[in-house]
């Protein structure tokens, strides 16, 4: 099997994941704006396309995993019960994708809208040990379907 940590970057010089993406930034000339958390945390773009801009989860971004995480329809194919509280949300970002960062050097990405700064939710790629292989997965808000 192969080791899916890495040290010298978190992203390849060009990844699947950026091709998928449209984006024009990845890997060592990855476009550093800084996008702020609800809490007014500044967090490094990690892949960027035109709209919309992605970086690494913080625990500031709690109620915009809760919102998505409690709604019967967004979670009908990915989760098996909704989220009773803030409390579950945040034990369930430190299981992944923090966990997912510090294990593998990658993880889901927080996605921002960039004209309102606000968090959408999140895309891309975790990481499944249980059968060894790496899937490209995304969640958005509801109100944000379809755009």
């Amino acid at each position: 099997m192969a080791d899916h940590r890495t040290t010298s970057r978190p992203w390849p010089e060009r990844s699947l994941a950026a091709t998928w993406f449209g984006a024009t930034q990845t890997g060592p000339d990855i476009d550093h704006t800084a996008t702020q958390s609800r809490a007014g945390e500044m967090t490094a773009t990690i892949i960027a396309t035109e709209r919309l801009p992605l970086r690494r989860f913080t625990l500031n971004d709690i109620e915009d995993i809760y919102e998505p995480g409690s709604d019967p329809d967004v979670i009908r194919f990915a989760q098996p019960q909704p989220f009773r509280d803030l409390e579950e949300a945040r034990r369930r970002m430190r299981q992944a994708p923090f966990a997912d960062y510090e294990n593998y050097g990658y993880g889901r990405l927080a996605v921002v809208l960039k004209s309102s700064g606000k968090v959408i939710v999140f895309s891309g790629i975790k990481h499944l040990p249980q059968i060894g292989m790496d899937e490209l997965g995304y969640r958005y808000k509801k109100r944000h379907w379809g755009k």
